[in-house]
């Protein structure tokens, strides 16, 4: 049987990167049908190029690191396929996300909103619902769930607006909890 790593291994574009890097992302997407479509899809958009290459150098030989990178970048590209109204193929990218990172809080979120806008306002409201209810482990050895923990406070998005040089940022995660209130709100009806 055909194991998840193979998969990376018989890529030509995937043969160059850590090889600790590609057997956490095989673990993590568990079978070889999920392992190609995580494949193809990063290297039909310019993931593998243009973000995962470059996470790997800047991560300094970390896997988990690089693997939350990746799943942001997929989190923002299910958003704007999503926004094209594309939703399954936004479903299918996010479903790949929570397979790296389960608990990637913008993922759920952005699940909410592809399930409230097919219709499915089951799925959207536990979508909705977790994300509010989500309470970041600021022990985590994830640094990325330190920076949604960070992200999540008032002063955090302050500071994180002030370095980044983006203002619009403060009050981001206040509207985020506004529009899950709203997907539950509008499913109740």
């Amino acid at each position: 049987m055909k194991a998840a790593r193979d998969v990376f291994d018989s890529r030509s574009a995937w043969k160059e990167l850590p090889s600790d890097f590609l057997s956490t992302l095989a673990a993590k997407l568990n079978s070889v049908k999920k392992a190609t479509e995580f494949a193809l899809l990063c290297e039909r958009t310019g993931i593998l190029k243009n973000n995962i290459v470059g996470l790997v150098d800047l991560a300094g030989g970390d896997p988990d690191f690089v693997v939350g990178g990746v799943a942001a970048t997929l989190t923002s590209y299910a958003n704007a396929i999503a926004n094209q109204r594309q939703f399954d193929q936004a479903k299918r990218a996010l479903e790949l996300v929570l397979l790296l990172k389960p608990r990637q809080v913008a993922a759920w979120v952005s699940m909410a909103g592809v399930a409230f806008y097919i219709g499915d306002c089951a799925a959207a409201v536990s979508w909705a619902d977790r994300a509010l209810a989500f309470k970041p482990d600021p022990d985590s050895k994830d640094p990325w769930e330190r920076g949604a923990g960070d992200f999540m406070t008032e002063e955090g998005e302050k500071v994180a607006a002030e370095a980044l040089g983006e203002p619009e940022m403060i009050g981001a995660w206040k509207q985020i909890r506004e529009q899950m209130k709203a997907i539950k709100d509008a499913c109740r009806e």
